[in-house]
């Protein structure tokens, strides 16, 4: 069975260049400008929650069942969305210390963790023990370091992102041009 008929490959390529250009020019935004674009999914975000929020209140406020347990706990998730809205939207707050401290928290639980199994690894009597324990100070010592430079965290994840959309603006145009037998 074929995957694909000449007709639909045709229409693919053009889709194919459009969506790497795409990919390309906000991939290369990521890169050079990794806080300014963190700031404008931050606003973004922060909209969109404002708007979920504000949606969640209403049909609330407009519903008649405000005693049962399902309209009470939307309320609640209506009023989260709508402080997270204005954290990320009005305020201070920025997505890449946000992303910082998501990160931080995540390694420093890891490296404790592993630093644990070194230790236990290291009571059973494994050689390499120390290769785990080491690794896991590390992860510790990176935790901490983006605790002190949330800003980082945030950054580094906004130019992994840049990166990965250009190797995936990469992948589309090997795959267009790949077809390019087809007129």
């Amino acid at each position: 069975e074929v995957f694909m008929n000449l007709e639909a490959l045709k229409k693919a390529k053009f889709s194919l260049y459009l969506v790497a250009l795409i990919e390309l020019a906000i991939g290369v935004v990521f890169i050079i400008y990794p806080k300014f674009s963190l700031h404008i999914i931050s606003v973004a975000v922060g909209l969109s929650f404002l708007v979920q929020g504000a949606l969640k209140l209403y049909h609330f406020f407009r519903s008649g069942d405000k005693a049962s347990l399902l309209p009470r706990v939307d309320a609640l998730f209506g009023i989260m969305l709508l402080v997270l809205g204005i954290l990320l939207f009005i305020s201070r707050f920025q997505l890449d210390q946000f992303i910082g401290i998501v990160l931080a928290v995540i390694l420093l639980i890891n490296g404790l963790s592993k630093l644990k199994v070194a230790f236990e690894l290291k009571r059973l009597g494994f050689a390499y023990w120390w290769m785990t324990a080491a690794f896991a100070l590390l992860t510790i010592v990176i935790a901490v370091a983006l605790l002190f430079n949330l800003s980082a965290g945030g950054i580094a994840v906004a130019i992994f992102i840049g990166v990965s959309l250009l190797f995936d603006a990469l992948l589309n145009f090997s795959a267009a041009y790949s077809a390019r037998r087809v007129n």
